[in-house]
């Protein structure tokens, strides 16, 4: 598929492409805690320090109707990692592509976009629950974090202005990881009918579809906003049943096995939300995960995965590191702040969010903050702090992390 992308780039005419390219430089320190999923970081490795080199570019072309984007990235890390009383250096390159598809508008309501491509919706900003091709990753709230595509043949059926009708099919893997432990990478569809307001930012959808081990599942979100910046939202899917690994006591401990009660649990994802907007953007989410961990399964999933004499510790610690899972537990609340040109600054902005988990009151606070100099340059910092007891959701790994890098723009 790439190499029929790249053949359609080449013998468009070049006069009607555009070229961008970026250069991200940035390092980051990590505080790491001692957990028992991680003792004295033997399992997470995570580097005390780190240096990226990101490099990244985008080419564009359209011309009546079509349209090709294809944006290579070649990322290089190097990293400073203490284990055993010594540190260990590490040094890779990788080159990939994040987005490599071609769209084509057929008439005024029909269009196709076929390739590695990201596409999401829905008005939440901590988690977009309804779309099962992305899942929620840990660093996707900082500054320099870009989601890579899936492979999606995407066909858009505009009826009017107000009613629009997506069908979605992912047949192939995007040669990345695989979301769960021990899975393997299962063919996902997906149909989705929104409807717009007219006049006004308005709009309600819903979603059906199959996921991750052909798990079927059904969803509906909203947007309500009264055009005095304030808006009320939800983003919610319903699954036929549980696809996530679960504690089981095995008489001595614990070992994590499939979720094999019943296939019909129906369990739910969903956001509900509300917005203030004005000269700033701010955001109160509760986030309800089903089929997560009460505090008890938490605790006997840690367990599970700390304790090194189980017969099937190294097992138990891959499912936990991959469960199956969105978030581990059932309940949590986000909150985000983002404020353009505070005090007066010049293109300056400035972003907090903090999450915090209702199940053992752990949590994480996250600043940023981004500045742009002359035409090309902008500075950027991401700061993370995590609070709550000893092993405990968000005391499994970091203990704080700072980010602070440049980017050249060309």
């Amino acid at each position: 598929m790439y190499k029929i992308l790249f053949l359609l780039l080449y013998n468009f005419s070049f006069a009607d492409t555009q070229y961008s390219f970026n250069v991200y430089l940035y390092a980051q320190k990590n505080q790491l805690l001692n957990s028992s999923v991680n003792p004295l970081n033997q399992i997470f490795k995570t580097p005390d320090s780190e240096y990226h080199l990101d490099l990244r570019s985008e080419i564009k072309w359209a011309e009546a109707g079509q349209r090709v984007v294809i944006r290579p990235r070649i990322r290089t890390a190097s990293k400073n990692i203490h284990l055993n009383n010594q540190t260990e250096q590490e040094t890779k390159t990788k080159l990939d592509l994040t987005d490599a598809f071609y769209e084509q508008s057929w008439t005024p309501h029909i269009s196709t976009t076929i390739g590695l491509q990201v596409y999401q919706w829905g008005p939440a900003e901590f988690i977009n629950a309804t779309n099962p091709f992305y899942h929620f990753n840990t660093e996707q709230r900082s500054v320099i974090y870009k989601e890579k595509g899936q492979i999606l043949l995407r066909t858009n059926y505009s009826i009017d202005k107000e009613n629009n009708l997506v069908l979605i099919f992912q047949p192939l893997s995007n040669n990345e990881a695989e979301w769960i432990a021990e899975g393997k990478f299962t063919p996902k569809i997906l149909m989705k009918y929104e409807k717009s307001i007219a006049e006004s930012a308005n709009y309600f959808g819903f979603v059906a579809g199959s996921e991750e081990k052909s798990n079927v599942f059904v969803g509906e979100y909203f947007n309500y906003n009264n055009s005095n910046g304030f808006s009320a939202y939800a983003d919610i899917k319903h699954m036929q049943h549980k696809i996530n690994f679960i504690p089981q006591a095995n008489g001595v401990n614990y070992n994590l096995v499939p979720d094999n009660q019943s296939k019909f649990q129906w369990p739910s994802l969903g956001v509900l939300g509300v917005r203030f907007e004005d000269n700033y953007d701010l955001r109160f989410e509760y986030i309800y995960n089903g089929a997560g961990f009460r505090q008890n399964d938490l605790n006997n999933a840690i367990a599970a995965s700390s304790n090194t004499l189980n017969p099937n510790y190294t097992q138990n610690l891959q499912r936990f590191l991959k469960p199956g899972l969105e978030l581990l537990g059932q309940n949590y609340f986000y909150t985000s702040l983002r404020v353009n040109e505070p005090f007066n600054l010049n293109e300056f902005n400035f972003y907090s969010r903090y999450m915090r988990s209702l199940q053992d009151e752990s949590s994480q606070f996250q600043f940023e903050f981004d500045k742009a100099l002359y035409d090309s340059y902008q500075v950027f910092s991401n700061i993370s702090i995590a609070s709550g007891t000893q092993n405990s959701e968000f005391r499994l790994g970091n203990d704080w992390q700072i980010l602070i890098g440049i980017k050249l723009s060309l």
